[in-house]
């Protein structure tokens, strides 16, 4: 009898399992739950946010090995930006292998003005246009590495290979591929004479320009810092008939595209101060330093190079007259 009773025991106990089994797998069916949602339920739901232009900006131009999607280096062109906005006007043209460089001179009240005409070796110089201070560092490099080429080579550098090479590449270039630091705030000018003879063709100035990214390019005329565009349009509209102008009338449109650049910004309007240049309304000047650079065998690394300070339209006449008795 016990085991009869335990037999149905049995019976009933594992038909309950059965039908509660079957039970189970209908509900399952048509439920039908989704295990993704279920790993994820404690997750609230989110919706796309939209990220404004300023905001996709930033992310770029945070480093700058990283490009946006436009394909530039944001940093790249702020450094561009500040070579224009701060560096002081600069204009430069070649006539008869002879360099006419003019440079902003600014009325500082006295104030000694950061020097950013540098010569990097006894036959090239360079014309920073930017920030001073970086303008300073790229000088002092240059300068030793001019100086580690001669020792090298026993020959000075030329002038291409100074800004192709030490310049451009070497450090400007350079610096567009290293986290942790930034592009030169400056846009750099080489003029100088090559040392060594090349056959067949004289000695002659050469002009070279390096912009913050490392792109370097070769002149006849140009400009450089403030007023750029128009300083180069000035200047493009005579140098079709370069060879039938004469080296007098070469440095005063080189020398007036700046001036005339400068009478034309609104700040001339503002007071002047006893140390600066003014006329007698009570107007402030507009003044530049001409430099002249040309070959020289009797000078200092084959190079001679005069300078005049403070010049402004009333006196170009004279600074020609200097240059041209030489």
């Amino acid at each position: 009898m016990n085991i009869v009773q335990s037999l149905r025991h049995h019976y009933f106990s594992t038909c309950k399992k059965y039908v509660l089994f079957q039970l189970l797998t209908i509900i399952l069916a048509f439920s039908k739950p989704s295990f993704i949602e279920g790993a994820h339920s404690r997750r609230a739901p989110t919706t796309p946010r939209r990220i404004s232009s300023t905001q996709s900006i930033s992310k770029y131009d945070r480093s700058i090995t990283m490009f946006n999607t436009d394909g530039r280096l944001l940093q790249v062109d702020y450094a561009s930006k500040c070579s224009a906005r701060v560096g002081q006007a600069l204009a430069f043209s070649i006539h008869d292998g002879i360099a006419i460089i003019a440079v902003e001179r600014s009325n500082t009240g006295g104030v000694q003005r950061p020097n950013n005409v540098h010569r990097i070796d006894s036959h090239i110089l360079l014309f920073n246009t930017g920030l001073a201070g970086d303008g300073q560092a790229l000088a002092s490099n240059i300068r030793q590495n001019c100086q580690q080429h001669t020792l090298n080579f026993g020959e000075k550098s030329s002038v291409k290979n100074v800004a192709t090479e030490m310049i451009g590449m070497n450090l400007n270039h350079a610096f567009t591929m290293m986290k942790g630091s930034r592009p030169f705030g400056v846009t750099s000018t080489i003029v100088g004479v090559d040392d060594c003879d090349v056959i067949g063709k004289t000695k002659s100035c050469r002009i070279f320009q390096c912009e913050s990214g490392g792109v370097v390019q070769e002149f006849k005329f140009g400009g450089a810092g403030r007023f750029r565009d128009d300083v180069t349009n000035g200047l493009d509209n005579y140098e079709q008939q370069a060879a039938a102008i004469s080296l007098e009338v070469t440095i005063e449109r080189v020398a007036k595209s700046i001036l005339d650049s400068l009478d034309n910004e609104e700040s001339k309007n503002k007071p002047f101060t006893e140390e600066e240049s003014h006329n007698e309304k009570g107007e402030a000047i507009s003044l530049v330093d001409i430099y002249a650079v040309f070959p020289d065998n009797e000078s200092r690394g084959g190079v001679c190079i005069q300078c005049a300070k403070a010049v402004d339209k009333n006196n170009l006449s004279l600074v020609s007259t200097l240059f041209t008795a030489k």
